[in-house]
C-alpha cells in the first residue's frame, strides 16, 4: 500500500514586495532651461554585498525618465541608497529610500505612488524620485523535489497589454514584461506555446519601439533569447537564425563598451546552439569571437565576468573536439582557472565554484591525455577534490 501512495503535496503561499513604476522627474525650475541626460539609476543596499543594482532609464514624457525594471524589495533593509547618473557615468543626483512602514507612511503621495526630493547639489535644480510599492502573490508546490512556482505574472501583464491603447508610452514596457514572463515559465515547463506566446509579445515590444529608443537594444536581446529557448524546444534552425539577427541588430545600435557584453554573450550561445546543428566550425568560431567579446568588454569586477569567461571556455573546448588544435584546450583551461579563481575569491563570481571546478577538472584531464604532463593531472584532482568539498548536499543527505 505504501509504495502506491501517492506522493507527499504540499502548498505554500507566499508574498514578495516589489519597488515598481520607478521613474524621475524634473521639476520645473525658473531659470534652468538645459535638457537632462538621465540614463541610469544605481541602488546600492539591496543585498548584503553591498553591490549596486543599476536600471536604464527611458524617458517617456518630457522630463520623466521610467525604469523598464522591478526590484524585489530585501526584507531585512529599511534604506537604500539611489544615484542617478547620465550615459557618460556623471552623478546627476542622489537620494535615500526610506523603505520602512514608518517610512513609507510619511512619504508623500503623487499619481505616481510613493515620491521623495532628491540631492541635486544645486537649489535651482528640483528632481523627484516616485516609486510603488506591488504585493506579489504566488504558490509554492512542493512535490518530490520538484519546485513549481505559480505566479500572477503573466496574467497581470496581459491585462494591461489589453488596456494599453495603441501609441501609449508604456505599451513597450508591458509587452517586454510580458514576453520575458512567458520565457521565464517556457524555461521551467518545458512549455513551446510559452515560448511562442513570448515570440509574439516581444516581436510587437520592438515593432512598437522607435528605430533609435535607448531600449531597443535590450527588447531585441530579450526576443533573442525567446528564439533561442524555443530552437532548444523544437530544434528549428530558423530560430536560431532569427536569435542571431535578432542579437546583431541590438549590437549595431549598442556602444562599444560594458552596455554590450550581454548581446555579445547572447550571440555567443546564439552561435553556440547552431553549431550544435551543424557541427559547423564557422558557427562554433563566430562563437568563440562573440563571446571573447563578452569577456572583453565586461570590467573585472562585474559579477557576471565568471559567468562569460565560464561559456567562453565551453565553446572553446568545442571547437577544440571540433577541430583538434591543441591552443583552444589550453585558453580553455587556463579561461576556467580565470572562472574559478574569481568565483572562490568571493568579490563578484557568480557563486557557483563547484560546478566550474568540474569544469576546469575535465578540461585538465582532457590536457594531460594530450600532454602527459603529471601536474596536469594532479591539478585535475585537485579541482575535483576541492568540486566535492565545496558541492552542498543534497535533499535526501540532509534528511
Amino acid at each position: 500500500m505504501a509504495e502506491n501512495s501517492p506522493p507527499l503535496i504540499k502548498v505554500l503561499c507566499q508574498s514578495t514586495l516589489y519597488l515598481t513604476n520607478i521613474a524621475l522627474e524634473h521639476i520645473d525650475s525658473e531659470g534652468l532651461d538645459e535638457r537632462l541626460n538621465i540614463a541610469e539609476l544605481v541602488i546600492s543596499g539591496l543585498e548584503d554585498s553591498g553591490a549596486g543594482t543599476t536600471l536604464s532609464l527611458v524617458e517617456t514624457l518630457p522630463k520623466r525618465w521610467e525604469a523598464e525594471a522591478s526590484i524585489k524589495a530585501p526584507k531585512a533593509v529599511d534604506t537604500v541608497e539611489v544615484v542617478a547618473k547620465s550615459d557618460e557615468g556623471t552623478e546627476i543626483c542622489s537620494g535615500r529610500l526610506d523603505l520602512s512602514s514608518d517610512g513609507l507612511t510619511q512619504k508623500s503621495r503623487s499619481k505616481f505612488g510613493y515620491m521623495t526630493r532628491m540631492d541635486t547639489g544645486n537649489k535651482d535644480l528640483e528632481i523627484a524620485l516616485s516609486w510603488k510599492m506591488v504585493k506579489i502573490q504566488k504558490a509554492v508546490i512542493d512535490g518530490e523535489g520538484v519546485l513549481f512556482e505559480i505566479t500572477g505574472a503573466i496574467a497581470l501583464f496581459q491585462r494591461a497589454v489589453e488596456l494599453a491603447p495603441a501609441g501609449h508610452a508604456l505599451l513597450p514596457i508591458f509587452l517586454r514584461n510580458l514576453g520575458e514572463s512567458l520565457i521565464d515559465r517556457s524555461e521551467r515547463t518545458r512549455s513551446i506555446a510559452d515560448a511562442s506566446q513570448a515570440i509574439d509579445a516581444l516581436q510587437r515590444a520592438v515593432g512598437v519601439t522607435p528605430s533609435r529608443h535607448a531600449s531597443l537594444p535590450s527588447k531585441l536581446k530579450s526576443l533573442a533569447n525567446a528564439f533561442r529557448v524555443r530552437s532548444e524546444l523544437m530544434g528549428e534552425h530558423s530560430d536560431i537564425a532569427a536569435a542571431i539577427a535578432a542579437c546583431q541588430r541590438a549590437i549595431h545600435l549598442t556602444p562599444s563598451d560594458h552596455r554590450a557584453a550581454s548581446l555579445f554573450r547572447e550571440l555567443g550561445l546564439s552561435y553556440s546552439n547552431s553549431f550544435e546543428r551543424t557541427n559547423g566550425l564557422a558557427d562554433i568560431t563566430n562563437a568563440v569571437t562573440a563571446l571573447q567579446k563578452a569577456v572583453d568588454l565586461t570590467s573585472p569586477d562585474d559579477a557576471d565576468l565568471s559567468d562569460h569567461l565560464n561559456n567562453l571556455a565551453t565553446s572553446l573546448l568545442h571547437r577544440f573536439k571540433r577541430k583538434g588544435d591543441l591552443s583552444d584546450l589550453r585558453k580553455a583551461t587556463e579561461t576556467l582557472q580565470k572562472a574559478v579563481d574569481l568565483d572562490l575569491s568571493g568579490t563578484n563570481g557568480a557563486n557557483h565554484p563547484d560546478r566550474l571546478l568540474i569544469n576546469l577538472g575535465h578540461s585538465l584531464r582532457s590536457l594531460f591525455q594530450r600532454t602527459g604532463d603529471l601536474s596536469v593531472i594532479a591539478r585535475a584532482i585537485e579541482a575535483q577534490e576541492k568540486a566535492v568539498e565545496l558541492t552542498p548536499p543534497t535533499r535526501e543527505e540532509l534528511l
